[in-house]
């Protein structure tokens, strides 16, 4: 009879969920060559096959800055055909790099290339009741005629807005069927509330004050703003036509003029609006004389004959304290946009038309604005082309911004000798001084994890250990200290060849082959503090250090190729800081293919028990990555042979991912397959991996700056064998705040400053589970 028993032995290992072949060509800076690998046995994984990219991620390849150019020879007619060569770009006079160029020459396009807005301003033309509702039945008239020419067939997408007395109102979609579009216009109880006045009381009372007059103009304006948020939301170019009397602003002033106009032009160019107003009606008089655009008889509510207003001296933007409110008239909004006026005496839909023929063919350039230190810095953009006969018609300016750029602190950079120096004469300084002085440096040389644990036993204050462990965690990338980096001979390329023969037989053959394992997993991260209530959000505060903002301590249990975590005890320090309840998390390595799992600002590292090993060596062993020898280093066991390797091709074995992506209504993870490079330590006898990192190769552009791990492994006897387990790991990520507004009876997201997450695991009190088996006395033993 054969008695089975459950047996717990401790601690374990790693196993690996797929076996691996890798053949490896070595000299200095190999490369990896071709060979046989199961270890990606399944193209939906994404590899080998094509990456499909998602239209909703940004593309770090485009600039920052967008500009749509419209050409006109002499007679006003569009110029398509030239190329990036015959344009130069001048910011501020200095000459910038075009990042990309594309030609749109008319004709068919995308849909995402071109859409049209109509506004119809109610609110100004019923401000005399005896000809302003003449005056509303014309324009309607114009929008009508406008959607059902050519019985109704758009060219492209159209969008209508009506701004009433009741709020702003919006068709539910863009759409081509003009006929469909006409009629939902004409049926008002169809059309969706953007937002009510009442709404928009606290936006009208920053900027006007109680005036009749002064509020319509403002709620205007605010309208304008609320539909750039509304446009910003979607792709490509937006020709914005406001139909009706318009506005302007003379003599008046307001309070907070700069920020409300740096705000709304600034969410304009982001939509891409070229803004044009447009007018039949009110601005000609009875004899066909036309008047001044947009000026305004206080005593009748009409357009003024006599208005002498000169919007030129307005167009470069109000100072910080400038409280004019010419600078949100309609004919400067509109010239600074890359617009201007349509001024028509009849037919205004054919004028529309015409200057919808004429924007269709354009040229868009992206370029990155120099950095700054000013917030809301003017630019003055100038475009120029080779034939001086040709007029470009442009956005002619954009606030730079230090938020632009990532601006990470600077720290002391420091040794491993001098930190140790600095710990030791600790007792002469007082608490929060070692602290700053702590905070204030920036490793060279990697301190590791014994070393790390002397120095904690020397401090007292547990504000200057927490500091401590962010410095040591911020330098387990970087390279030893000289005294631990050995000098002996590197080995032959044979004997590279070797190594690295054993270091798949090990993820091959002795991963695979190890029992299920459970373990305890400590996870403390480390967040910056959050913003101030009303702390600007377009540069970086001064204080970025990392604090300790909570423990998650856990049970992991690694079986048939998952991770289950389970009694997650989550500790918080800081009421500052907000996250999810504990709970129980079954992650499948294999299906998920990746090495980051983010819950908002909660960095964590999955993977450590194999699938991390797999990325590794399978993304080495791609055709184009290196592989090659870096040094050998001092372990615990012994000497380790380091390697360098680096994949050069994005591949979906590393997704660069965090949460969440800037926009409205949505929490869109971002995720990028990346390029990716590190180190393996590995004992050169068993080819078993003591020490990984990889980190990601991003775009400087994109929203996730940095993304990096680090897995440590120690060896530990256990009866006659030997386990190598996971002993401490290290992720830190270097991303974009998500910053949510509220204007203009509109919510919305922008990107803030650059933040730097901080996850430290370390695991503990490990055990297998196996079986065992013995024949008792009387028995024999059956196949």
């Amino acid at each position: 009879m054969i008695e089975k028993r459950s047996k717990v032995t401790k601690p374990t290992c790693r196993r690996a969920c797929c076996s691996v072949a890798l053949l490896f060509s070595f000299a200095s800076g190999s490369r990896g060559q071709n060979g046989p690998s199961s270890l990606v046995p399944d193209a939906a994984y994404g590899f080998p096959t094509a990456i499909v990219r998602d239209s909703r991620m940004p593309d770090p390849n485009v600039g920052l800055i967008r500009l749509d150019v419209t050409l006109t020879d002499k007679n006003g007619n569009s110029v398509v055909g030239l190329s990036e060569k015959d344009f130069t770009l001048l910011d501020n006079n200095e000459r910038q790099k075009i990042v990309t160029f594309q030609a749109f020459n008319g004709g068919i396009q995308p849909a995402s290339a071109l859409e049209v807005v109509l506004v119809v301003d109610e609110l100004n033309m019923l401000v005399n009741d005896q000809s302003g509702k003449q005056v509303v039945s014309a324009a309607n008239r114009e929008v009508e005629n406008f959607l059902r020419a050519s019985g109704g067939v758009l060219p492209h997408p159209v969008t209508v807005f009506r701004l009433t007395k009741e709020g702003l109102f919006v068709t539910h979609q863009a759409s081509t069927d003009g006929n469909e579009l006409a009629d939902e216009v004409e049926d008002s109880e169809r059309l969706r509330r953007v937002w009510s006045l009442g709404q928009v009381t606290d936006d009208i009372g920053k900027t006007s004050t109680p005036d009749v007059v002064l509020s319509r103009i403002t709620h205007s304006v605010v309208a304008l703003g609320s539909i750039a948020i509304e446009e910003r939301r979607r792709p490509g170019r937006k020709l914005v036509f406001w139909i009706g009397n318009g506005w302007r602003i003379e003599s008046r002033k307001a309070a907070a003029i700069a920020d409300f106009s740096v705000e709304l032009l600034t969410r304009m160019r982001e939509a891409r609006i070229s803004l044009w107003s447009a007018s039949e009606w009110s601005l000609y008089d009875r004899d066909g004389e036309a008047y001044k655009a947009g000026g305004y008889d206080e005593a009748t509510g009409g357009a003024s004959p006599v208005s002498t207003f000169v919007y030129k001296k307005y167009l470069s933007g109000p100072r910080s304290d400038s409280a004019d409110l010419e600078y949100l008239s309609l004919p400067v909004l509109a010239k600074r946009s890359g617009g201007g006026e349509l001024n028509a005496h009849t037919n205004l839909a054919a004028k529309i038309q015409e200057q919808i023929d004429r924007s269709s063919r354009y040229y868009s350039i992206t370029f990155d604005p120099p950095p700054t230190n000013e917030i809301d810095e003017y630019h003055h953009l100038v475009v120029e082309v080779g034939n001086k006969e040709l007029t470009p018609h442009i956005r002619a300016d954009y606030y730079d911004e230090p938020v632009f750029y990532d601006q990470p602190p600077v720290r002391q950079p420091t040794t491993v000798k001098e930190l140790e120096s600095l710990v030791s004469n600790a007792r002469h300084l007082s608490g929060s001084e070692l602290v700053r002085r702590i905070e204030g440096l920036q490793l060279t040389e990697r301190l590791d994890s014994a070393e790390l644990s002397k120095l904690q036993g020397k401090l007292h204050s547990s504000e200057a250990r927490e500091a401590l462990v962010v410095v040591a965690n911020e330098s387990v990338f970087l390279e030893p200290p000289a005294e631990q980096v050995l000098t002996d001979q590197p080995p032959d390329r044979a004997a590279q060849r070797q190594i690295i023969a054993n270091v798949v037989s090990y993820v091959n053959t002795t991963v695979a082959k190890l029992p299920d394992v459970s373990a305890n997993r400590t996870t403390t991260q480390f967040h910056q503090m959050s913003p101030k209530p009303n702390q600007t959000w377009k540069t970086a505060s001064g204080n970025e250090s990392l604090y300790q903002a909570e423990t998650i301590a856990a049970q992991i249990r690694f079986h048939g190729g998952r991770e289950l975590v389970k009694n997650e005890d989550v500790v918080k320090y800081d009421s500052l800081f907000s996250f999810g309840s504990g709970r129980n998390i079954e992650l499948d390595e294999l299906e998920r293919r990746r090495h980051r799992n983010f819950n908002r600002d909660r960095l964590q590292t999955i993977g450590a028990f194999g699938p991390i090993l797999v990325t590794v060596m399978t993304g080495a062993s791609l055709h184009g990555s290196t592989l090659e020898w870096a040094r050998w280093e001092k372990g615990d066991d012994g000497r380790l042979a380091v390697f360098r390797y680096r994949v050069p091709e994005s591949t979906s074995l590393f997704m660069a991912e965090y949460c969440c992506l800037a926009i409205d209504f949505e929490d869109v993870a971002f995720q990028e397959p990346a390029q990716f490079h590190g180190e393996i330590a590995v004992n050169p006898s068993t080819g078993a991996i003591m020490r990984l990192t990889t980190q990601a190769d991003l775009g400087w552009r994109q929203p996730l700056d940095r993304s990096d791990v680090m897995v440590e492994y120690k060896s530990i006897q256990r009866d006659s064998r030997t386990f190598v387990c996971p002993l401490r790991g290290v992720s830190v990520s270097r991303q974009r705040r998500t910053i949510n507004l509220e204007r203009w009876g509109e919510h919305y997201k922008v990107y803030g400053p650059y933040q730097t997450l901080m996850s430290e695991m370390r695991f503990e009190k490990y055990r297998i589970f196996g079986s065992t088996y013995r024949i008792l006395p009387g028995y024999t033993e059956q196949p």
